[in-house]
């Protein structure tokens, strides 16, 4: 079973009540949104999108986020010339 980060084993899921699960998956969503509301804070905006670099290759993610969920407009090659790119997120953006 997976550790968490303080080392400790998570109780499975099987193991706790209905309340205690209704009540686990709730807390995950709550968190799982205010890290991606974290994220954002940090993230700069770059033609009406946030973009997320590849590590290993030259690519950009430029993606929105809307509430819980995350939309990817474009995956695109950074080598290309930056005005090719605009346009391109330009002519897709809502």
């Amino acid at each position: 079973m997976k550790k968490h980060h303080n080392g400790l084993k998570p109780i499975a899921e099987k193991e706790m009540s209905p309340e205690a699960r209704i009540a686990s998956r709730a807390h995950r969503r709550a968190t799982r949104k205010k890290r991606i509301e974290l994220r954002q804070r940090g993230v700069p905006m770059e033609f009406g999108y946030h973009r997320a670099l590849s590590k290993r290759f030259p690519f950009g993610v430029y993606y929105l986020v809307k509430e819980e969920v995350i939309e990817v407009y474009a995956v695109l090659d950074l080598r290309r010339d930056p005005a090719w790119i605009r346009r391109r997120l330009t002519a897709t953006n809502p």
